[in-house]
């Protein structure tokens, strides 16, 4: 289940993990342009601003359809090939849409089509990575890398929102045009990086048929059976979840209310702004607090924060406690992966990230349809309030439960649960 067992070299002299992180931020930027630029393309090729949702249902349809597959592929094939491949298939996508633009023969076919290989490879390429991370740093510098990786993000939401926006408003060509060299720097550098072999099951066995759907689920029967692991998932579900609805339901009430998009959305930013600062900390803060008390104080922080933004209408206030609820965040993320990864044999890693970016990405499109429902149903303050009560659900779920009270972080603790074929 460890990492390297070859002495330890430091992330910022670890070419592998590196190279790894600088080809991901290129995939992350990505991801966020185009999810800047596909809706106001599509509203732009079909006047119809339905066409936008249909697309972004069609993309997430495709990575929860394709999230457990996904996982067992990355268990049982080349981690670095699959990763390579996802990224050479996003440039030629992105890249395609973005010559028929150029030459005014663009259509919303293409465009959906682009959508459901964005989806597809995205799907690929979490359970991939994440299931590398291990194979090329040690298990101690798992909360570091995974703490950086959570910088990434928020750099690549943060920066990503913004470059799409600007390129789209110099030309319809150039976010894709911009995302196709993006996959390319991302297929190159993913090329040089070195990801041992782990050990899959052969495909070529006889009963590989038979095994096909046990082998498909055992991630998620891994996820399940496991005490400590099943708690954590839920808690970051839930959480994702009740916060997503909270979000969604800030900016449809700031909107209502005639608070200018621009200084919405610079309030909105502040996640990101804060999300990266407490990066920075979340690794040395993961490995001197217990794992109860980590995940705890995020959740409750989280619960106790969203309710100041229902009692008051000032954006700085509101920009503020973004700002702190984002620095929460990395604390959570670095703990639940840390220990999802080091709990969980290698030969299941790939399938275990899946099945819970499967859960993480029904929370996703659940949360802001809750969010838009009590907006329309409830009063703007008792909708906020609302979904603030959501994010209190995860805080308790973690202060009840004996399994994570008891759980100090060492995974011996956990040995015999939960056991599923590899």
């Amino acid at each position: 289940m460890s990492g390297r067992s070859a002495t330890a070299v430091p992330l910022s002299r670890n070419r592998d993990f590196q190279l790894l992180w600088l080809a991901q931020t290129g995939s992350e930027l990505s991801q966020h342009v185009f999810l800047i630029a596909y809706p106001l393309l599509a509203v732009a090729l079909t006047d119809l601003p339905i066409a936008a949702g249909l697309l972004g249902f069609l993309a997430t349809g495709v990575q929860l359809a394709f999230g457990l597959p996904a996982g067992l592929l990355a268990d049982r094939y080349d981690r670095r090939l699959i990763l390579v491949l996802a990224s050479a298939v996003r440039a030629l996508a992105h890249g395609s849409l973005a010559v028929a633009l150029w030459l005014d023969a663009g259509s919303y076919l293409h465009l959906l089509v682009v959508a459901i290989v964005e989806g597809l490879a995205l799907a690929a390429i979490f359970p991939a990575e994440e299931a590398a991370l291990p194979q090329v740093v040690t298990t101690g510098q798992l909360p570091d890398a995974i703490a950086l990786n959570t910088a990434r993000s928020s750099v690549g939401q943060m920066g990503g929102n913004s470059l799409g926006g600007v390129l789209y408003g110099l030309t319809r060509a150039l976010p894709f045009a911009a995302n196709a060299v993006l996959q390319l720097l991302t297929t190159l550098a993913l090329l040089f990086v070195r990801i041992p072999r782990h050990h899959g099951r052969d495909t070529s066995s006889v009963d590989s048929a038979r095994r096909f759907w046990p082998e498909l689920t055992g991630g998620l029967r891994w996820l399940l059976r496991h005490p400590t692991l099943r708690v954590i998932t839920a808690c970051g579900v839930l959480v994702n979840l009740g916060f997503g609805a909270f979000l969604t339901a800030f900016i449809l009430i700031a909107n209502a209310a005639g608070v200018p998009s621009g200084q919405v959305g610079v309030v909105v930013a502040m996640l990101g702004g804060g999300a990266l600062v407490g990066a920075l900390l979340a690794g040395r803060l993961q490995r001197v607090l217990r794992p109860y008390v980590s995940i705890s104080a995020v959740l409750w922080g989280a619960a106790l924060l969203t309710p100041l933004l229902a009692l008051t209408s000032n954006m700085v206030v509101a920009g503020v406690v973004f700002a702190l609820v984002g620095a929460l965040v990395p604390l959570a993320n670095t703990t639940i992966i840390t220990y999802q990864l080091v709990l969980t044999p290698d030969g299941l890693r790939g399938r275990v990230s899946a099945a819970v970016g499967v859960f993480d990405n029904v929370a996703a499109a659940l949360g802001p349809l809750v969010g838009s429902v009590l907006v329309q149903f409830t009063p703007g303050r008792t909708a906020l309030f609302g979904c603030a009560a959501l994010l209190l659900v995860p805080a308790v779920l973690a202060a009840l439960n004996r399994t994570l009270r008891r759980f100090s972080g060492h995974t011996e603790e956990d040995d015999g649960k939960g056991e599923v074929t590899v």
